[in-house]
Formats: structure tokens, sequence, C-alpha cells
């Protein structure tokens, strides 16, 4: 709009102009001191015309910040059936990201405690896992993490890659049947988004960070332990997705194991910028 009002405006300058001329041409002495005078009231109005510039409009119009919610595992979820019975490393890396190996180098089942890599790992150097991998997958309880890395030769390499290749995709040991909300899904993110933050102005993204909050739901289905991994910088935010979750309304249905016994099962909900979670 700005653009074709300021394009309008210069048309109509220039008519003006090039009636003035005229105009002028056809007198037998121009006035050289009107002339003069019309040139600096055409370069002010163009001056004044000029488009506000995009960084101008961007800080006059600061846009709404837009957050992600979801709640599921802490990691890619794999059951504990699937991970005691494991044999390959097929049954932790898809099938589709095997096309690019030329050879395997190296394997390794890495236990996570608190987000971070411990020193608990076993070793291989095939597809087939070792035994000592096979015993560590074995100690790997319900709700506990790790990470399933493999070191390869790529096919093709070009010689100035500086790093090898590698899988590392990270699971969450889960029961067979996860705890589900009695409503479905969808009324549970129905009511997140319903009760989303609000009035972001003072909030500043650069500052602002992705956060989890973990929460159990227990053999009778209602929810306890609700913590949150960490601040959003922001404590009011910390204490908002604390309450989100203590107030979901209605009932869960709690989780099975392989047994088919009802156990607890444990969840999070994640949090952060809808462009960069």
């Amino acid at each position: 709009m700005k653009k074709r009002l300021t394009l309008f405006s210069i048309a109509l300058i220039l008519l003006s102009l090039g009636a003035f001329s005229f105009i002028n041409w056809h007198q037998d002495t121009p006035d050289q001191t009107n002339l003069v005078a019309a040139h600096e009231a055409i370069n002010k109005a163009v001056n004044e015309v000029k488009p506000v510039s995009d960084s101008a409009l961007k800080t006059a119009v600061k846009k709404p910040l837009a957050f992600f919610y979801n709640i599921d595992s802490r990691f890619e979820a794999i059951t504990k059936n699937h991970v005691q019975n494991a044999k390959t490393i097929h049954d932790f890396i898809p099938e589709k990201d095997f096309r690019n190996i030329a050879h395997i180098n190296s394997t390794e089942v890495v236990l996570i405690k608190n987000d971070i890599q411990t020193d608990i790992r076993a070793y291989g150097n095939s597809e087939v896992l070792s035994d000592s991998q096979k015993d560590l997958l074995q100690t790997i309880d319900y709700s506990e993490h790790f990470l399933f890395r493999v070191n390869y030769s790529k096919a093709n390499a070009m010689i100035y890659e500086a790093e090898a290749p590698h899988f590392g995709p990270h699971y969450t040991v889960v029961p067979e049947t996860k705890a589900a909300y009695a409503d479905g899904f969808k009324a549970l993110l129905d009511y997140i988004n319903a009760n989303q933050l609000e009035n972001t102005d003072t909030i500043d993204a650069k500052k602002l960070q992705a956060v989890k909050v973990s929460f159990t739901i227990t053999e009778k289905g209602t929810i306890n332990n609700v913590k949150l991994d960490k601040t959003t910088n922001y404590p009011e935010i910390d204490n908002s997705l604390i309450e989100l979750v203590k107030q979901i309304p209605g009932n869960w249905i709690p989780a099975k194991n392989a047994n088919n016994e009802i156990m607890e099962d444990k969840l999070v909900l994640s949090f952060g910028l809808a462009d960069g979670c």
C-alpha cells in the first residue's frame, strides 16, 4: 500500500512539473526563480513520501511468540520387551539409514542419566550385538534412557570429510502398553492449547529456554511427581507449566507391562518456541 502511494505521489509531482514546464516554455521570458522553487518543492515532496523501510516496520510491529507443546516419553519410545530381545543393530537403527554404510567400525550402548551420557557402556564391532551389549541392555529398566551409537565408514566418502559418520538415536524404555489419556490425545492437546501462555510481549525469545516437565501416571491413573527439568529463565512461566500439568482434567488409563500387569509410567511435557524447540 505504501509503495503504491509513493508511486502515485511521484507521478502526480512529475505531471505537475511537466505542466509547469509546458507553461513556461510558451512564455517569452521564463521565471527562473519560480522554476527553482518548483524543483525544491518537488524534492521536498519526494523525501516526505519515502516508503518506510522493512526493518522499521518490523521494529514497529512485534510478532507474537508461538510455542510448541507435546506430551510423550523423554526420547524415542522403545519397549522393554524389544530391548531385552534385541540381537543386532537393526533392532535400533532404521533400515533406511543403512544405505550409505560401507563398513561398520564400532557400536556402543551408552546409559543416559539426567540427560548426560554416563561411563556405563558396552561395545561391539559388527552388526551382531556383543555379549556385553546384550547384558547391559538386560539391566535397563522402564523409564530409563540409553543411546545406541553406530560408527561406520560411508560408501563413496569424500577424502576431505573430517569427522567419521555415525548414527546415535536416543531411546526411553517404555511399558508394552503406555499410559493414555482417557478422553484421547486430541482432547489432551485441546486442553493444552486452551491454556497456553498469554501476554508474551515481555518475553525475550533469545533468553527463553526450552524445557521438559516430567510427571508420573500412577497405577490408579492419577498424575504425581511433577518436576521441571530446568528453568525457562522466567519463573512465572516455570510455575505456569507445572500447574498446566497438575491441572490436567479427567483420568488416565494406567500403563501395563508385558505380563499385562498395571504399572506406573513416566511422561514429559515438552515446551519451547514453535520454530526452534
